[in-house]
């Protein structure tokens, strides 16, 4: 019960702090920012593929991405600039 009051907690917090949680390992704190963009990113992946099962799969393979690089977030963009950017790229792979 204490990991599902954590989660919950989790929604109060700012983008910035959770991906500062994020960059510290923190599961929890990333599956927020998911839960957060996901419908925003999966628009971008079907403006992209125009197929909703090949967006999908494109997007499942961004957020995986975007776990293992988010140490590499410097700040310097939102993070929703730099998670688009992975997105996009990412769907753009695959059109190729």
């Amino acid at each position: 019960m204490q990991y599902i009051s954590e989660y919950e907690g989790l929604k109060e917090l700012a983008d910035g702090q959770l991906v500062s949680l994020s960059q510290q390992g923190s599961e929890g704190a990333f599956a927020e920012l998911m839960r957060r963009q996901s419908k925003a990113m999966r628009h971008v992946a079907l403006s992209i593929l125009r197929d909703v099962e090949e967006a999908e799969d494109e997007l499942q393979n961004a957020w995986w991405k975007a776990w293992a690089h988010i140490h590499s977030f410097t700040g310097d963009s939102r993070f929703t600039t730099w998670l688009t950017r992975i997105v996009m790229n990412q769907c753009l792979m695959r059109s190729e």
